[in-house]
C-alpha cells in the first residue's frame, strides 16, 4: 500500500468532502474585470459559473453598531458540480466531494489557486482554514451496536456509560476538541454518530451519486492557520501551508481509527464510487 510520510493511503477512504478557505485583504479590482479574468482562467476544469449575494456582518466606527452588508460571491463548478469555487472580495473557498487522495488534491487545488492569485492580486494571505469531514460507515449499513469496533474508545466515552445506572446505550451524542498544535495555527476536531449525510460548505457543491442514507459516525476536523505576518499569496504557499494543516489531522485519524476500520478503508472501493 502506498503511504504518505509514516502513514498508509488507503483507496477506499471516508473522506466525503474537502473545504479550503484562504482569507486576504479586501480587493479593489473592478468586479467585472474580476469576473472575466476569473471565467477565462477557471472555464476548462469549473465551466459553469454563476453569481451570488453573500450577507457579511460590518462594524460601523463611528456608532460602534454593525449592519449587514450584501457581498457578490462568484462560484464556478465543473459540470457535475462536484468540485466548486467560490470567490469574494476577501476570501476564496475551493471545495470538492470527489477525493482521490491528498496528492491529487494537491494538484486539484494548484489551477484555482494560480487563477485567483494571477487576476486578483490579493495583497496577502490573513488567514486560511482546512475542513475534512470524514463518514465513517462500516459494513452491513446497520448501526453498530458498539461503535468501538471501529472508533479508539477515546471518542467514545458517553457510549460507556454503564447500564446498571438505568439507561439504554446511547443511539447519539456529539463532542468537540479543539487544540492548539503550533504556535499560529489550531484543530478543532467535531465527532458523533449521526444519520443520513454530514451537510457542509457553500450548499451549492453536490455529491457523487445519491445521498447516502444510514449510520455513519463524523470526524469533522477544522485545521486553522492565523499568521502574525501576511505571507503573499501564491499557489506555492497556499500548498505548502495545506500540508502544514492536514499533518496532525493525518496523524490524529491514524490513531482514531481501529485495525478493522483501517481494513475497511484498504478495501477497493464499491464500482462507481470513484
Amino acid at each position: 500500500m502506498p503511504t504518505q510520510g509514516d502513514h498508509p493511503v488507503y483507496p477506499n477512504p471516508s473522506v466525503t468532502h474537502v473545504v479550503l478557505e484562504v482569507r486576504f485583504p479586501s480587493t479593489t479590482i473592478d468586479p467585472a474585470a474580476a469576473e472575466a479574468g476569473l471565467r477565462s482562467g477557471l472555464r476548462e476544469h469549473f465551466p459553469l459559473g454563476d453569481r451570488a449575494t453573500q450577507q457579511t456582518v460590518a462594524f460601523d466606527l463611528g456608532s460602534g453598531g454593525t449592519q449587514l452588508e450584501s457581498v457578490l460571491l462568484l462560484r464556478y463548478q465543473s459540470r457535475d458540480r462536484t468540485r466548486t469555487v467560490a470567490v469574494s472580495p476577501e476570501a476564496l473557498t475551493i471545495e470538492t466531494t470527489e477525493y482521490l487522495g491528498f496528492d491529487w488534491y494537491l494538484e486539484f487545488l494548484r489551477e484555482p489557486l494560480e487563477v485567483v492569485a494571477e487576476v486578483l492580486q490579493p495583497d496577502g494571505i490573513v488567514a486560511m482554514g482546512h475542513r475534512f469531514i470524514d463518514e465513517v460507515r462500516v459494513p452491513g449499513g446497520e448501526a453498530p451496536a458498539d461503535w468501538s469496533r471501529w472508533i479508539a474508545s477515546r471518542l467514545l466515552a458517553p457510549s460507556l456509560i454503564p447500564t446498571d445506572v438505568g439507561l439504554e446505550t446511547p443511539s447519539a451524542w456529539h463532542g468537540s476538541i479543539s487544540y492548539r498544535t503550533s504556535e499560529d495555527t489550531a484543530l478543532t476536531l467535531r465527532y458523533g454518530p449521526m444519520e443520513g449525510a454530514a451537510v457542509v460548505g457553500t450548499g451549492a457543491t453536490r455529491r457523487r451519486g445519491p445521498d447516502p442514507t444510514g449510520p455513519f459516525f463524523l470526524l469533522d476536523w477544522d485545521s486553522r492557520w492565523t499568521p502574525s505576518v501576511a505571507p503573499e499569496l501564491t499557489a506555492d504557499a497556499v500548498i505548502e501551508h495545506c500540508q502544514r494543516l492536514y499533518s496532525p489531522v493525518r496523524a490524529m485519524f491514524h490513531h482514531l481509527a481501529t485495525d478493522d476500520l483501517r481494513e475497511v478503508f484498504s478495501a477497493d472501493p464499491p464500482e462507481g464510487t470513484r
